[in-house]
Order: structure tokens, then C-alpha cells, then sequence
């Protein structure tokens, strides 16, 4: 075994590892396939220098081209995370806010109850006044 392989096995076990721990935290299979073509493409790389007469630096150049797609699924992945905390900070906020104005609502409630009770209480003794 040469290094071009060791260089392409190393890389695929890296990018495999990666593919199932994108696949086990994102649950998203378009990810994970992005990623794992990453993998199929050091698997050819592997298969070309065993089975062929390529060049060495071809092999290599399969091997770095393997990992374009790992990397776009990771920045892909990165992006959707972001966005995800962006869109959950901006949730709390508005919940945060709509118990603000619960809060609000509740003690404007209690005031109406209150100035209810006053004229209630006003209409009682008007009344009082009226039936002397």
C-alpha cells in the first residue's frame, strides 16, 4: 500500500465518520448523502489506483476532490443551524413579549374589575339618593 492510499483511506474513514455524525445530528438525508459522496468519491479514488495505471496525482486529486462535498454539506449544515437558532432566539423573544402583554392584560382586568365594583357602587347609591 502506497501513500496516495493510505492518503485516500485515511480521508474516506474521516469522511465517513463525519457522514454518520451528520446523519445522527441533522436527521437530514440530502445532507448526508452530499457528505457521503464524499466517501463513494475516495472509494473510486481507491479503486483507480488499484485496478488502473493512473497517475499518482490523479489519485490525489480524487482524494482533495472528495472532500468538496463533506465540506459544502458541513457549511450547508452550519447555515441551517444559524438560521435555526436565529429563528428560535426570535421565538423567545415573542414569547417573552406576549407574556409581557398577558402580564398587562391581566392587571388592566383587574383594574376594569375594580372600577366596575366602583360603579357599581356609585349606581347603588344614585339609586339610594333617587328612591329619597
Amino acid at each position: 500500500m502506497d501513500i496516495s492510499q493510505i492518503i485516500a483511506l485515511l480521508i474516506g474513514a474521516v469522511l465517513l465518520v463525519e457522514t454518520v455524525v451528520l446523519l445522527l445530528k441533522t436527521e437530514n438525508i440530502i445532507l448526508t448523502l452530499i457528505s457521503f459522496s464524499g466517501v463513494v468519491l475516495e472509494i473510486i479514488a481507491l479503486a483507480l489506483k488499484e485496478y488502473t495505471a493512473l497517475k499518482e496525482y490523479w489519485i490525489y486529486a480524487i482524494s482533495i476532490l472528495g472532500l468538496v462535498p463533506s465540506i459544502a454539506a458541513l457549511v450547508i449544515w452550519y447555515q441551517d443551524d444559524q438560521k435555526a437558532r436565529k429563528l428560535l432566539a426570535d421565538a423567545d423573544a415573542l414569547r417573552r413579549e406576549i407574556d409581557k402583554s398577558n402580564k398587562d392584560l391581566m392587571e388592566t382586568d383587574k383594574i376594569l374589575e375594580h372600577s366596575s365594583e366602583e360603579l357599581r357602587n356609585i349606581k347603588h347609591k344614585v339609586d339610594d339618593y333617587e328612591s329619597i
